[in-house]
């Protein structure tokens, strides 16, 4: 019996709705509407084909592997629970470069693994069965590009790619013991679709297809996933544009711009802060559970970056700016 564990905290639309929310790192140039229309012309009278073959193999062309080495999913989170299941026993030890995702967190402890984090690897240790990055990382933006030292470390390296596509980078290569999950509702701006999938050798993808039951698919999401590769125009044109508003919101916010839509902003007396901009209507990231009690972090809205300076200003001070 796995134990009761409380649920991951999260950003995003609350029981309270905000109107102007900075706390999720999605696209705010969205909806891809090539995706729209997808989702829309799926055929729910019928069951999808349980194996998803055709998408399967869509997605592998695209990625340069096999279809055998793609494992689909409702959502990067509900892969994460299958990939622990399946390769974690109890006091199985996993590591995570940096503060992990907490359904990641989660689901170690529901599977009783034993889940220590670090910014800094250690050669000299032994191996733990697990590795886990958010690369680039959630919510620091820090990337890794050389990933020999991760292989070095673990049995199997989990690689959370969720924000991969704002940097430009297109996964093909596939190191052994390596798993890639991908979650591209982020860039295309459709979280709600919660598009997913892994991308790992065949022996991880058999088993990881062993903890998924028939039809575990919605037809829609399944015909959204297959136009992953013929809806990247809407990414091209709209990277640039939102790499420049995050931009120009790092600097104005005095952080480095990392090219991506995010950023960790040091913020004191962080508590006050959120509770000052909810009466507000502003919706930021607190970030405490990722080891940052003091900082928040905040996605750029375009245009509407504006009510949160001048919501931060309001707190601060001008002098902080």
């Amino acid at each position: 019996m796995f134990p009761l564990i409380p649920k991951a905290l999260h950003g995003g639309k609350q029981a309270e709705d905000q109107p102007l929310d900075f706390s999720v790192n999605s696209n705010p140039l969205g909806p891809n509407p090539v995706l729209l229309q997808a989702w829309k012309a799926a055929d729910l009278t019928e069951y999808p084909e349980p194996t998803y073959l055709h998408t399967r193999t869509v997605l592998a062309h695209w990625h340069q592997v096999r279809p055998e080495q793609v494992v689909l999913g409702v959502g990067a989170s509900e892969l994460m629970y299958r990939i622990c299941f399946a390769l974690l026993r109890p006091g199985d030890e996993v590591l995570s470069v940096g503060a992990p995702f907490g359904e990641f967190a989660r689901a170690v402890e529901l599977c009783r693994g034993k889940l220590q984090v670090t910014d800094r690897l250690n050669p000299q240790l032994k191996p733990v069965k697990l590795l886990y990055l958010s690369n680039p990382h959630n919510p620091t933006g820090h990337f890794w590009e050389d990933l020999q030292p991760l292989l070095d470390q673990a049995e199997h390296v989990l690689l959370d790619e969720a924000y991969l596509p704002f940097l430009g980078i297109h996964p093909t290569a596939l190191p052994e013991r390596v798993i890639r999950l991908q979650s591209p509702g982020k860039v295309h701006g459709v979280v709600g679709m919660r598009l997913a999938y892994a991308l790992c050798s065949e022996p991880i993808a058999q088993q990881l297809s062993n903890l998924q039951s028939a039809w575990h698919l919605p037809a829609s999401l399944d015909v959204a996933l297959r136009s992953l590769p013929v809806a990247q125009d809407f990414v091209q044109q709209t990277l640039p544009v939102v790499q420049k508003a995050a931009a120009q919101l790092a600097v104005a916010l005095k952080v480095q711009p990392q090219g991506l839509p995010f950023m960790l902003f040091p913020a004191p007396e962080t508590p006050r802060l959120n509770a000052f901009l909810l009466e507000r209507g502003i919706r930021v990231r607190d970030c405490a559970s990722y080891g940052f009690p003091d900082h928040i972090r905040v996605s750029t809205q375009l245009e509407k970056d504006a009510f949160l300076l001048q919501g931060l200003r309001d707190f601060y001070g001008l002098q902080h700016f």
